[in-house]
């Protein structure tokens, strides 16, 4: 067996327990809060308390664990906020 392929097949057995720390959900990325819970409902009641945060809140079940994912939503930027392009500023 070539060295190259075992090395492959350990990382691939080390990504296989991995959780992904970001997920895509309806093309918007979320961030794993690291906790892997013992049930969906208590993945749920954890995601209630990110909801009331502002955080958008999603949970995945795999190999029976669930995951929260959360995604806070930008309002505006700090650029939105103090500078328009083209603006006054802009023309002096």
């Amino acid at each position: 067996m070539r060295r190259g392929h075992l090395v492959a097949c350990r990382r691939l057995r080390k990504t296989q327990n991995m959780t992904e720390r970001a997920r895509l959900f309806d093309g918007k990325k979320f961030l794993w809060d690291g906790v892997k819970y013992e049930s969906e409902e208590e993945a749920r009641r954890a995601g209630e308390t990110y909801a009331e945060e502002g955080f958008a809140v999603e949970v995945w079940v795999a190999d029976g664990k669930a995951c929260v994912y959360t995604r806070r939503a930008v309002k505006e930027t700090a650029n939105e906020q103090t500078h328009t392009p083209g603006g006054e500023e802009d023309r002096r």
